[in-house]
């Protein structure tokens, strides 16, 4: 597998080449509180996570970003999903059932 930092303006540095979930695991613990953000691909499958220091653990990130033909609710009331309540770009999709 293939690990990267990710820095702050999203470009990738610190490449290296990893083993396996062993060596992972010993380098995410040896860049623990160092690196905010680091990106794993698989090299057998293309898989790629990110994954962020959330000052307990690390934690993986999900996307979250618009689909091109969708409609999201951005602002909504008191209890309705919404962009603008805190919840996610999937979470605030308007469906035909809704």
């Amino acid at each position: 597998m293939i690990v990267h930092k990710v820095n702050l303006d999203g470009s990738l540095s610190h490449k290296e080449y990893l083993n396996s979930v062993d060596e992972l695991n010993t380098w995410l613990a040896e860049k623990y509180g160092k690196f905010v953000t680091v990106r794993i691909e698989s090299e057998k499958t293309g898989k790629v996570i990110k994954m962020t220091d959330n000052g307990f653990d690390w934690e993986v990130l999900k996307e979250n970003k618009p689909e091109e033909g969708k409609q999201y609710l951005l602002i909504g009331g008191k209890g309705q999903k919404s962009i603008a309540n805190g919840n996610t770009w999937k979470e605030s999709e308007i469906n035909d059932a809704t």
